[in-house]
């Protein structure tokens, strides 16, 4: 898959269901001789195909590499094959059972687009979400310096065994309580003081460094 990106499988997916909501279609219209059953109904299938396609494009100027975008084409792909086939299955019960199949094709673009831009949506979510927490995962991943995620309000989402090492405490002990009013900070209100207001400049949206005694395992440092 070198050289080939995920977007351009999901442009081409949606470039093949485009081509075909046309020709058939146009055979259709050839066949009934009026306009606007046609063009209704090239309006839902051959715009699913398009917004495919548009999603292809955009999916290539968004953050994800190369790399990234495969799994969001794998699950455009499972899409539109899961779409595909319950809609066969559909008008196999029809034949079994003897009933007519009203315009089969039109009903199995329509559940293999429907599904491919469905699942598209789902694809770009996990992918986006999966790249975040290796985000973290690598910022998190360091022996030499503490570090630690916070909410908004201060509270640890999460910390990285350097820093746990640090403060003698276990995950437990840390994840989901305040880091401003901890009790690794009894030792200083002022401290207290100190970490909070940075906090607080840092939540409205300000870049905040300093030094400060902090209270390790081993005394302060």
């Amino acid at each position: 898959m070198r050289g080939y990106r995920g977007s351009s499988v999901v442009i081409a997916v949606g470039g093949i269901l485009l081509v075909a909501s046309v020709g058939h279609h146009l055979l259709e219209l050839r066949q009934l001789g009026q306009l606007s059953g046609p063009i209704a109904a090239l309006a839902l299938d051959g715009g699913l195909a398009v917004a495919l396609v548009l999603a292809g494009l955009w999916l290539r100027r968004t953050a994800l590499t190369g790399s990234e975008e495969w799994p969001v084409a794998v699950y455009t792909l499972l899409g539109g094959l899961a779409g595909a086939g319950i809609e066969l299955l559909v008008l196999l019960v029809h034949v079994i059972e003897g009933r007519p199949a009203d315009e089969p094709l039109f009903h199995l673009l329509i559940a293999a687009g429907g599904g491919a831009v469905m699942l598209f949506v789902a694809g770009y979510y996990a992918a986006s979400r999966k790249t975040v927490i290796s985000q973290y995962e690598s910022l998190l991943d360091n022996s030499f310096q503490l570090t630690g995620l916070l909410h908004p309000d201060g509270t640890v989402i999460e910390i990285n065994d350097t820093a746990l090492e640090f403060y003698g405490l276990d995950r437990e002990e840390a994840v989901g309580r305040r880091f401003d009013t901890g009790s690794g900070w009894n030792h200083s209100e002022t401290a207290q003081e100190r970490i909070g207001d940075a906090l607080d400049r840092a939540r409205n949206g300000e870049f905040v460094r300093g030094e400060i005694d902090g209270p390790g395992a081993n005394g302060l440092r």
